[in-house]
């Protein structure tokens, strides 16, 4: 089913082919399996992009970033 405007490229994800299609603007919009036929339409982008937008702050790590001798002593 043709999702408007755009351009497909097929990828692979470990050993599964997958078909991408990417707006004018580069954005992708639908994905498909194409060993399984499993296809992730532009309203379930939609979706996932709005649940992200709404989701928790990450967590802050739980050790501090290393740091080097230089940055410790400032020379």
């Amino acid at each position: 089913m043709p999702v408007g405007p755009g351009r497909y490229r097929v990828t692979r994800k470990g050993k599964k082919k997958i078909r991408l299609h990417f707006t004018p603007s580069g954005k992708v919009n639908e994905a498909k399996n194409l060993e399984s036929g499993e296809t992730h339409t532009p309203a379930e982008f939609a979706a996932d992009r709005k649940q992200a937008a709404t989701s928790k702050p990450a967590k802050k790590a739980a050790m501090p970033r290393r740091r080097s001798m230089r940055q410790i002593f400032g020379k």
